[in-house]
């Protein structure tokens, strides 16, 4: 097996972290204000990377655990649109095979504001994939869209549930000369979650 060497994850990630880093210190001035959400997130298709390596290589003996956590901030305007990025979830493989795949996404978003206690609202945008591990051999970005319902909004710290969809894909090294097969191991999430 090969060890994980994530030198080229390392510098996509810190490129997308300075990123955030200039979105976050830029001069807003249409007024809002920033949210914080962490999401405890269950992963759909996380299944589907493991049991393409291990039908074709013949490996049985992996962990992987499909809950991972995210965090996804974003500035809402006073109009309630909002835009945003997302860091996770980290999804991680071991034994037999290791690997970890970690999302990084940049979203639009809208409330429809109900009152002031609760509200429903969409969001869309794109994601890429830092992956990297055993038999994993490239990533393809993807449409995400999602919808949720946010609960204490106009307090300091709100909660609520959410659904989405994500068509990034990883590629999965198979047996013959450049076969591989493509996954989508976030394809479907479902995350309850936490703002500050």
């Amino acid at each position: 097996m090969k060890n994980i060497n994530p030198d080229v994850s390392t510098k996509k990630l810190l490129r997308y972290l300075l990123f955030i880093f200039v979105l976050i210190n830029n001069n807003i001035t249409f007024g809002g204000e920033w949210k914080f959400p962490l999401h405890l997130t269950y992963v759909s298709g996380l299944e589907d990377v493991t049991d393409a390596i291990e039908k074709n290589f013949f490996f049985s003996d992996s962990t992987t655990i499909p809950v991972g956590i995210s965090i996804d901030p974003y500035y809402e305007f006073d109009n309630n649109f909002g835009i945003g990025t997302s860091i996770g979830p980290l999804v991680y493989g071991a034994g037999d095979v290791s690997f970890f795949i970690l999302p990084l996404g940049l979203d639009f978003r809208y409330a429809f504001e109900m009152n002031e206690n609760w509200a429903p609202y969409v969001r869309a945008g794109g994601k890429i994939l830092i992956e990297d591990g055993d038999f994993l051999v490239d990533s393809s970005p993807g449409f995400t869209g999602g919808v949720g319902v946010e609960f204490n909004r106009e307090r300091a710290v709100s909660f609520g549930v959410e659904a989405m969809y994500d068509g990034s894909e990883v590629d999965i090294k198979q047996p013959g000369v450049n076969q591989k097969v493509s996954v989508k191991p976030f394809e479907f999430m479902i995350s309850i979650f936490i703002s500050f």
